[in-house]
């Protein structure tokens, strides 16, 4: 844009970000420009200030901010004092401090010297200390330092003109159509997660109370188990009568009735006396209980069967602790013994417990 279409606008402003400067400075400058639409460029300065280049704009494509020209000042390298700039369609004359432009005027025609003095009074400067010179051509810089910031009144532009709406509308649908599916999806993948640990946590019930129970069934087994003897009354009485203690026994010269038949008398020798019958041990009393064998016997002849009866005893297999006592007539005799079970039988029970708990599992 040529210089002779530019207003050049130096304000205070506070310092803001890039968007808040933009919009206060297209707020600021509708006092200085004429009604309708301009553009501009700003650039905040040292010192709390805001210089700004502003044009009236006949279309959208001269805003800077919307990919139109920038502003021919902007492109000036830096100076220092007071010159007077020639440009194309006219003057312009500057003052510039520490590469900072403060004040500029233009010129349609070269400044008189009046001119030049009260712009020099204007700067705040001596106007004897700034006489008036030739017109100097600055260099010109390939593009905009990028400091400036470029705006404009414009309205501002529909994105979603068009076929933009119609893409973002079915875009939305498209996103809460497949929204909807996953969470319908999640609720019934939800329903039947929430059904499966229903029937895993009813099969686990069922799995615990069928083991309390089978707990609850084998330790009353195994109460029952430690109160049975472990060696029934048969086997042990078995035991006991295969000692031979209720064998028959022949009192010393008293022929038994099977020796009489065995040896018939010979002719001329002396008749034998006649048969005694033999004597038997008698069982009157049996007592097995809780690993304790308590039993009376009678007994035929004391002298002859005791010493006897008791060494058998002590044979008997399982049989510990025999204590042997007698009453004041000498052929009752009473017998207390502790029962042990042998190593094969209690490794029998066990064997069969494990396999009745293993067939109730």
């Amino acid at each position: 844009m040529p210089r002779r279409d530019l207003t050049f606008v130096r304000l205070p402003m506070p310092t803001v970000g890039r968007r808040q400067l933009r919009d206060a400075m297209r707020l600021q400058l509708t006092q200085y420009m004429p009604a309708g639409p301009f553009g501009f460029v700003c650039r905040p300065q040292s010192g709390g200030a805001v210089v700004a280049w502003a044009w009236p704009l006949d279309t959208a494509a001269q805003s800077p901010h919307r990919g139109g020209g920038w502003a021919e000042s902007t492109l000036d390298a830096p100076g220092q004092g007071l010159r007077l700039v020639k440009r194309s369609g006219g003057f312009e004359a500057q003052q510039w401090l520490d590469g900072e432009l403060l004040h500029c005027r233009w010129f349609e025609q070269i400044p008189d010297l009046a001119d030049w003095q009260r712009f020099v009074r204007g700067c705040g400067a001596d106007p004897r200390d700034h006489p008036l010179g030739d017109p100097i051509v600055p260099p010109i810089l390939a593009r905009p330092a990028r400091a400036w910031l470029a705006g404009d009144n414009l309205p501002a532009s529909d994105p979603w003109q068009g076929w933009r709406w119609q893409a973002a509308v079915l875009l939305a649908g498209s996103v809460a159509a497949a929204a909807l599916g996953l969470h319908l999806q999640a609720r019934q993948q939800l329903q039947i997660d929430s059904q499966r640990l229903q029937a895993l946590r009813s099969e686990r019930e069922a799995s615990l109370q069928a083991r309390r129970r089978y707990e609850q069934v084998s330790t009353e087994l195994e109460s029952l188990r430690a109160l049975a003897p472990q060696l029934s009354q048969l086997e042990l009485l078995d035991r006991v009568a295969a000692s031979g203690i209720f064998a028959p026994v022949s009192l010393p010269g008293n022929p038994t009735q099977a020796a009489v038949k065995a040896s018939p008398a010979a002719p001329g020798t002396p008749a034998l006396p006649p048969a005694v019958a033999p004597a038997f041990t008698r069982l009157l009393n049996w007592d097995y209980r809780s690993g304790q064998l308590k039993m009376t016997l009678e007994l035929p002849e004391r002298d002859v069967t005791l010493l006897d009866i008791v060494r058998r005893l002590e044979g008997v297999a399982g049989l510990s602790g025999l204590r042997v006592g007698q009453d004041g007539t000498g052929n009752v005799m009473s017998v207390s013994a502790q029962v042990d079970v042998p190593a094969t039988a209690a490794s029998a029970s066990a064997s069969a417990a494990r396999s009745s708990s293993g067939g109730s599992r």
